[in-house]
């Protein structure tokens, strides 16, 4: 071919540009990116009316709303599995108990270790993540909670089912647990987007605590303890393709958004031990172990404190249903709020929904009657429930994208502590006054000074 013909090739193939709506946009026909939809778009490209492909300013915007609906729709799954498995223990509890004739305190183990380890892994999870990265360290906790289950079924003793549910079952729960905030926190640049998606993906434990119970209770009818957790464990087996689908999800968003993975770094820097002189992450993580040990510990005994002012057992576990379906709809009030009311920050809802959950704990010591008690439950849930619900948002606007999974592990494995002593020192209190008064002005004392050192933290944010 002569040199003209190839100039006038070059030159039809070129660079060209094309004026659309009175802007010049430079177009190439070649090395056009291959794209399986006319929506999928590769940073920096569009599609214009004539198919070829052409350099914007705009890439973030070409991100697909399903991509973030399925993001946040598989996180909140892997959060349902695992708090709701760890509330659906409770319907076991009686069976095995009937099974091996062992004694309450020893069965109980089995709750509180698979409570404690599932917390407690989060600063083992932030390494893990940090060194294996998502795919790995979700599969491995697939595998591992399901290989607890399986073992479980065949379990000669409630010791042995202390080690597979509540050792091997609680830590890869725990792991997955973690993935779902570390992939939400990484992935998603938007900060008002960011933190709506972390909320909406929190509703999945309390649709977990709803289902997991019941969906136990039946598998026991059927199978018997030992099938239930068999079948148990191949629902929980589901983490590992999910864990795939969120890796997935996470290429194509960062992507189609120019953005990409971190660069590997030493591994006693992934552990963001700087957190630690972090004064604002060092009060939001003080809040945390309040909630663990008094709010969390309140609801352990409110069948006895409504058994304690006249009320029958049965009374009491509706007071404990009326309070969950009254913090389901305080959550929902948050995400509306949050929805009519983008700019309002997490922190200032977190401390002054956690100020009202304080509060409302009194009225629990005034309720005599059933109005009042049930009055008093309803409003406790109510502000209780955005407590939990903003509390990842709050910690991202706290320490950022970059420290959060480990600030996420770090302060899990100190709120596991925290639920440890919260039945003990409940408890103590009763033992040593006699009723439960103690307890509860305590949780509001602490309440309310957790909800004011988060209002300094909000005050020097707000004037830097």
């Amino acid at each position: 071919m002569s040199d003209t013909a190839e100039d006038e090739v070059s030159k039809s193939n070129g660079p060209k540009e094309v004026d659309e709506g009175g802007r010049k946009t430079e177009i190439s026909l070649l090395n056009i990116p291959c794209l399986d939809n006319e929506d999928d778009v590769l940073p920096g490209n569009e599609t214009t009316a004539l198919g070829v492909a052409t350099r914007t300013s705009s890439p973030s915007k070409k991100v697909k709303k399903t991509s973030y609906l399925l993001l946040t729709v598989f996180c909140g799954i892997l959060l349902s599995n695992s708090l709701g498995f760890l509330m659906g223990l409770s319907v076991f509890f009686v069976e095995i108990i009937d099974t091996f004739q062992e004694s309450r305190a020893q069965t109980s183990l089995i709750q509180s270790v698979c409570l404690t380890v599932l917390l407690g892994s989060g600063a083992l999870g932030s390494v893990l993540l940090s060194r294996f990265g998502v795919m790995r360290t979700g599969l491995f906790g697939g595998v591992l909670a399901t290989v607890g289950c399986v073992a479980a079924s065949f379990a000669p003793s409630v010791l042995v089912l202390v080690v597979c549910i509540g050792a091997l079952t609680g830590l890869g729960l725990g792991l997955l647990y973690l993935v779902a905030f570390s992939v939400m926190g990484e992935t998603v640049e938007d900060k008002k987007l960011r933190r709506l998606l972390l909320t909406l993906m929190m509703f999945g434990t309390g649709i977990g605590g709803i289902i997991y119970p019941y969906f136990g209770s039946v598998l026991i009818a059927e199978f018997g303890w030992r099938g239930a957790f068999l079948l148990l464990g191949g629902i929980l087996l589901h983490g590992c393709p999910i864990t795939m689908a969120l890796c997935s999800l996470k290429s194509r968003i960062q992507l189609v958004g120019g953005k990409t993975d971190k660069q590997s770094q030493p591994w006693w820097k992934t552990l963001n031990l700087s957190l630690f002189r972090s004064k604002p992450f060092l009060v939001v993580g003080l809040s945390k172990i309040v909630i663990s040990i008094f709010a969390m510990g309140l609801n352990i005994f409110l069948v006895d404190i409504a058994r304690s002012k006249g009320f029958d057992s049965q009374t009491g576990a509706f007071f404990v249903s009326i309070m969950g379906l009254a913090s389901l709809g305080g959550r929902a009030l948050c995400v509306l709020l949050l929805l009519f009311f983008p700019k309002i920050s997490s922190l200032a809802l977190y401390f002054l929904t956690l100020f009202a959950g304080g509060l409302s704990v009194l009225l629990i010591t005034y309720a005599n009657t059933y109005t009042f008690m049930l009055v008093a439950v309803v409003l406790y849930g109510i502000p209780w429930g955005p407590v939990f619900l903003v509390y990842p948002s709050v910690l991202m606007e706290v320490v950022g994208p970059e420290c959060y999974t480990s600030a996420f592990g770090y302060i899990n494995t100190v709120s596991a502590a925290g639920n440890l002593i919260a039945s003990p020192l409940g408890g103590a209190l009763r033992d040593l006054t006699g009723t439960y008064d103690a307890f509860i002005y305590v949780t509001m004392s602490a309440s309310l000074a957790s909800s004011a050192s988060l209002f300094v933290v909000w005050c020097f944010k707000r004037r830097a």
